[in-house]
């Protein structure tokens, strides 16, 4: 066989440069993962000024990483955080940069071929950091907000009756 017998057929040249750009994509995607998103308008401010929400990422497994648990913040008072090419290269959670005040969080628990969703609601304070945080309880899954230095849970399940009605932030 000489090497001016090997072609591509049309349909693979068509479908070749879509492959390329879904490729690039995932590879940006993954790359720029470790990156906070900040959800407020302005320029960046200093970590003084802000709070930072983390999702969870178990790492007990090495081997099997799909059995690892993941809590994904999805949306952030009701902007989306998590977007397809997460799911579609196993993202790890993302973090967030968001003002001080109430915000409501829009979390996913993944575990293997294990999901569950809620909201709950926490009030960020200036300077300090939380991580969004999960328990299963047989078929079950409890959420919540966990304050990173105290280890304490902050906030609670969004429609809960110790909700406070304070407003969000202004600037978001």
């Amino acid at each position: 066989m000489k090497s001016s017998d090997f072609h591509f057929s049309k349909s693979w040249k068509a479908a070749l440069p879509i492959i390329l750009t879904l490729i690039t994509a995932i590879l940006l995607a993954t790359g720029c993962s470790s990156t906070p998103i900040r959800l407020y308008k302005g320029p960046e401010r200093p970590a003084s000024e802000i709070a930072t929400l983390r999702g969870e990422l178990e790492t007990t497994h090495k081997f099997l990483v799909g059995i690892n648990k993941r809590v994904h913040i999805m949306k952030v008072d009701k902007k989306t955080t998590y977007n397809i090419l997460d799911a579609m290269v196993n993202a790890p959670p993302k973090t967030v940069q968001l003002l001080p005040g109430k915000h409501d969080v829009y979390l996913k628990f993944e575990q293997y071929d294990r999901f569950a969703h809620c909201k709950v609601w926490f009030i960020a304070q200036a300077g300090r950091s939380y991580r969004a945080k999960s328990e299963t309880r047989g078929y079950g899954v409890r959420f919540w907000i966990e304050d990173e230095v105290t280890d304490l849970p902050v906030g609670g399940v969004k429609g809960s009756v110790d909700e406070p009605a304070a407003p969000n932030p202004p600037d978001q």
